[in-house]
């Protein structure tokens, strides 16, 4: 069945409430895991997104669920140069196809009841029908029928066996398994487990390839030891070893135009007929590797870190990699004068370390900056970046929290501090070199503050904008035990501190005298009623709005509290949670939920992040949803939600989701004055398949009287904005027929009439 069609050379918007909302993809696209090619492109697919690289014009076009695909999470493609048509598979059994830049969904597979895995692996073709490796078998669809027209359960007895690889061999189907290779006659009932053989010349192991070439079958037996894979190859009957490719590690094997194509550690190998070979090593694993169909002297390698690169006589031409971060995953953001920087964190649940060396991303000027553990600039020595600040004084310094080497100052490209014991009041771990910096931010007057975790004092230290470190011990609301995360400071120069593993928030005050404590004050908020009343045992973040509200964030939904910055002239303090529509007697707005994150726009209304349910944007009082994106009902790349961060020069919200970073702009409703520029679509309509008929471009208030060629009335619109939708039904309720209707549209005065046709079919 087919679910849906996209054209996606345009900008892809979504029409809600009269909007258009723009996505942008910001993923890596460094990481190709496998190619396919026409006459004049080739299609290189990564785990999250494809890009194509046009050989003629040199171009590079991406291609993601922002531009239209359905889904995220890509397994294999494969070019069917029969019907000029990219097959496009992914982990979770979904597949699109792209054809003259229009993107058909088919998600026969994903949506089968079964207990094994729906990963699409490999596809080939065979005359109309394509031919799908599964992580349960083998599926065949119909081409020409665009539907799924039969599977096959090979393993033992007709049960579910994960088919690696898959070719056709005279008039047999060759798969690679698990199990070895298994094969069925094409000239029988496949559907019958009984017409299907286990490959009697080679042994049941794991082939993770076969591939067909020269009259010769070739298959990979896969090996857990490193370097310890073999390629056999069958000629008239009789199994023998690949000479050249004994002791790889083999990712793929590709028949060419005159020879075969592995790829394998560290590089690539071509073979000829007569068995002699040639290699050209890349200084990395590429995973695929083809040779050009219109140039035999140009190859195509698929790499981890260096994109798609181009080889001509065995020697690399050009590396080609669509700009992007190099890393999917973001944990948090931080942003000034129209550019993003973005850190990938991050420590785990318990608070230990992960050991991230990926660094800092900078996206200005459509452009990226990237720094990491690779890098010479400093970065090669820091882990689990978790925090991250632009320096308030306009010096030019970002700075960076790391879970456990301290607070790294970066500045023209390059690493030039790292604050420690050594050069700061911050303290180590007892018992080992380690500091923990959770947090770090700037007060009003541009003195810096961080956090230190399981320190005995120093829990908070500050440096000011001349250099001076002071630190402040923060006990008994802080001991040694607690890992501490995030500082914010509201407008009244509180320090609010997350200590969100322990279910609380600490809020302290130096009172304007940094070196004399008997003048603090220090306050903890639990879930305690009258002592913070938090909802849930995480607070997770926390914010303040435009009106001095301080709204926190848990692992069961979100809670304000008014004049938060008079924290310290409460008795008894309670946060407040948030319920539907403002009504009390109604349910608690997103109880239960895990709130990620939360961002203020400009006009006080609050975008929410969540772990599950997608991104929200509320009204200012949070009683109200304005959007709701889920990744069902929009480009969004998945509903867990890291992190979110607004930049107010391009007007983009930045999204950190599992899968990667993308940003969504709102563009205001367009006035439209006139029926001139009146878009309908779908027209036709089929009505077995379609509920509405979407009429955009309006002038706001237009009448639109509908009736059939008789012109008999069968309803009435009214639009309240820019676009109205007809769900095809007539005054009663009730769907109407296939036929030619008419829409006469009125302005709000009634004149200016206008007249189209629609055409309904089934």
């Amino acid at each position: 069945m087919k679910k849906l069609v996209l054209i996606f050379l345009v900008f892809n918007s979504l029409l809600l409430n009269a909007q258009e909302f723009l996505w942008e993809d910001h993923l890596p696209y460094n990481n190709v895991i496998k190619l396919a090619q026409s006459t004049s492109k080739v299609y290189c697919a990564t785990p999250f997104a494809v890009f194509i690289y046009d050989k003629q014009e040199k171009s590079v076009t991406k291609l993601s669920k922002a531009q239209g695909l359905s889904d995220i999470g890509i397994s294999t493609i494969a070019f069917n140069p029969i019907t000029n048509q990219l097959f496009i598979g992914y982990v979770n059994g979904n597949i699109d196809v792209l054809e003259k830049n229009i993107i058909s969904n088919y998600p026969s597979i994903k949506e089968k009841v079964i207990l094994a895995s729906k990963s699409i692996n490999n596809i080939i073709f065979k005359n109309d029908k394509a031919i799908i490796a599964t992580g349960y078998g083998i599926s065949v669809f119909n081409i020409t029928k665009e539907e799924l027209i039969t599977s096959y359960y090979i393993g033992k007895n007709n049960t579910y066996l994960k088919v690696n690889d898959i070719t056709f061999f005279d008039n047999l189907i060759y798969t690679a398994t698990d199990s070895g290779l298994i094969y069925g006659d094409t000239t029988k009932d496949l559907t019958d487990y009984n017409n299907w053989k286990s490959e009697t010349g080679l042994f049941k192991a794991k082939f993770n390839l076969v591939e067909t070439w020269n009259r010769k079958l070739w298959a990979n037996y896969f090996s857990n030891i490193y370097n310890g894979d073999t390629c056999y190859i069958k000629n008239q009957g009789t199994w023998s070893k690949a000479p050249a490719s004994v002791f790889r590690n083999n990712y793929s094997i590709e028949k060419g135009i005159t020879e075969m194509v592995f790829s394998h550690n560290g590089a690539i190998q071509t073979m000829r007929e007569d068995g002699s070979y040639k290699q050209q090593f890349l200084g990395e694993e590429p995973r695929f590797a083809l040779q050009d169909q219109n140039d035999s002297t140009v190859f195509w390698a698929a790499t981890t870190y260096s994109g798609l690169i181009k080889i001509k006589n065995l020697v690399i031409e050009e590396f080609i990699i669509p700009d992007g971060p190099t890393r999917n995953r973001t944990w948090d953001f931080d942003v000034k004068n129209g550019e993003i920087a973005f850190i990938p964190g991050a420590f785990n649940s318990a608070l230990n370390n992960t050991y991230n060396i990926d660094g800092l991303s900078i996206y200005k000027q459509n452009d990226w900056e990237t720094y990491n553990g690779a890098d010479d600039k400093g970065f090669d020595t820091l882990f689990d970046l978790v925090d991250i600040k632009y320096d308030e004084n306009n010096s030019g310094s970002i700075y960076l929290a790391s879970w456990g080497l301290g607070l790294a100052e970066f500045n023209n490209g390059k690493i030039i501090n790292v604050f420690n014991d050594q050069n700061s009041t911050i303290q180590s771990r007892a018992a080992f070199k380690w500091f923990g910096v959770g947090g770090v931010t700037f007060d009003n007057n541009g003195n810096l503050w961080c956090t230190n975790s399981f320190v005995s004092n120093s829990h908070l230290n500050r440096k000011d904008k001349n250099g001076t470190w002071n630190s402040f011990n923060l006990s008994p609301a802080i001991n040694d035990g607690y890992g501490i995360g995030k500082v914010i400071i509201d407008d009244a120069e509180n320090k609010w501190l997350l200590l969100s593993k322990y279910g609380k928030i600490v809020v302290f005050n130096e009172n304007g005298t940094v070196t004399n404590s008997a003048d603090d004050s220090l306050k903890e908020l639990t879930s305690l009623i009258n002592e913070g009343n938090l909802p849930g045992s995480y607070p997770g973040i926390l914010v303040f709005d435009k009106n001095g509200t301080a709204w926190v964030g848990t692992n069961d939904g979100i809670a304000y509290l008014n004049n938060a910055k008079d924290i310290f002239q409460y008795s008894n303090v309670n946060f407040r949670q948030v319920f539907v529509g403002g009504d009390s007697t109604l349910s608690t707005f997103l109880k239960g939920e895990n709130i990620s994150d939360i961002e203020v726009t400009s006009t006080n209304q609050k975008w929410l992040a969540t772990v599950g349910k997608g991104i929200y944007l509320m009204s200012e009082d949070m009683e109200k949803v304005i959007f709701h994106f889920t990744a069902e009902n929009s480009p969004l790349f998945s509903n867990d939600i890291l992190a979110l961060k607004y930049e107010g020069k391009s007007g983009k919200l930045f999204i950190s989701t599992s899968y990667g970073v993308m940003s969504l702009k709102i563009e205001e409703e367009k006035v439209f004055q006139n029926f001139n520029e009146i878009l309908i679509y779908p027209n036709p309509v089929n009505i077995s398949t379609e509920n509405k008929l979407t009429i955009d471009k309006l002038p706001k208030g237009t009448i639109i009287n509908i009736t059939d060629v008789s012109g008999k009335m069968v309803n009435k619109l009214i639009a309240d904005s820019s676009t109205v939708v007809w769900d095809l039904t007539d005054f009663s309720g009730a769907k109407v027929k296939p036929n030619i209707y008419l829409l006469y549209f009125l302005n709000n005065e009634g004149r200016n009439k206008t007249i189209k046709k629609v055409l309904l079919t089934n």
